[in-house]
């Protein structure tokens, strides 16, 4: 299995890179590092390799792949200079589409992207390249903010703090059983958030929650944090990370299905938004 990482060359992208880089060798896995030549028509141009270009079209084309080409390999030497080992590819086509294609041919186990990214003529903030990934995504998407305390765990074994965006349902299941995998490759402090809709706590929430989750990490450390407000519960997620200082945010992603799909579809779109921290977003397993 491999860890794929996009990349547009920018200074977020750069950090991405470099977590993808660090989650890679703490986590055992091949690294894939790959651009998304993203302008209109350039996927009928990715044949122009090793061919000389006709026409004032075919150069421009020809030029601009030739140039990406040395800077996708500038990048993956830099890697390299990491003692990480990557493969590079160079596509073409819209961003997000081209990533979970290069996914599945990759057979990937996670998808690593920059917090910034846009398609070709399309605003970033609303549906960006890392929020429509993660949406679409059948295997877990991490948004990088800084990325510095992954890279920090992975290269230095300090303690990870995770928080876990958690709803009693089968997808926030599934998000914290990503958790594991994490702990394997390091010390990690495992913080379950849960946003209480309401204007003041109910008494009987947390110990239902302590129950349930108690059953999913069967024996592992967590802490609860249990919170009750009104307003959007993203935005009380990302107070969360910051009061806990977390390094990463794990929430369930791509729900199909009533209510869970609107609580979860909400909370990674807004949790990737407004995070401090970087974000895991984790698809339920196809059944």
């Amino acid at each position: 299995m491999t860890i794929l990482c996009g990349t547009d060359f920018s200074d977020a992208a750069k950090a991405a890179c470099d977590t993808a880089a660090a989650l890679a060798t703490a986590l055992g896995e091949e690294l894939v590092l790959a651009h998304v030549f993203d302008f209109p028509g350039a996927e009928a141009y990715l044949d122009l390799a090793g061919r000389p270009p006709e026409g004032a079209t075919e150069r421009f084309y020809a030029g601009e792949l030739a140039r990406l080409g040395k800077q996708l390999d500038a990048e993956a030497g830099r890697l390299r200079g990491q003692g990480v080992a990557v493969e590079s590819r160079l596509t073409a086509g819209a961003s997000d589409e081209r990533l979970l294609g290069l996914a599945v041919e990759a057979r990937a186990a996670l998808i690593v992207v920059g917090s910034l990214g846009r398609r070709a003529g399309g605003l970033w903030r609303l549906g960006s390249t890392a929020d429509r990934v993660a949406q679409a995504a059948t295997v877990p998407v991490l948004v990088v903010r800084t990325g510095k305390g992954l890279r920090e765990w992975g290269a230095n074994g300090r303690e990870l703090v995770v928080l876990v965006a958690y709803e009693p349902s089968e997808s926030s299941d599934a998000a914290l059983k990503f958790v594991p995998r994490l702990e394997s490759a390091g010390p990690c402090r495992v913080v379950c958030a849960h946003v209480h809709w309401a204007p003041k706590a109910d008494p009987a929430v947390e110990p239902a929650l302590r129950s349930r989750l108690e059953g999913v990490r069967r024996g592992a450390p967590f802490e609860l944090c249990v919170l009750a407000g009104l307003g959007r519960p993203a935005d009380h997620l990302a107070q969360i990370a910051k009061q806990e200082k977390a390094d990463l945010v794990v929430v369930g992603s791509n729900q199909r299905h009533g209510l869970d799909r609107i609580w979860h579809g909400s909370i990674s779109h807004g949790v990737i938004e407004r995070s401090p921290a970087s974000v895991l977003c984790v698809p339920m397993p196809r059944a």
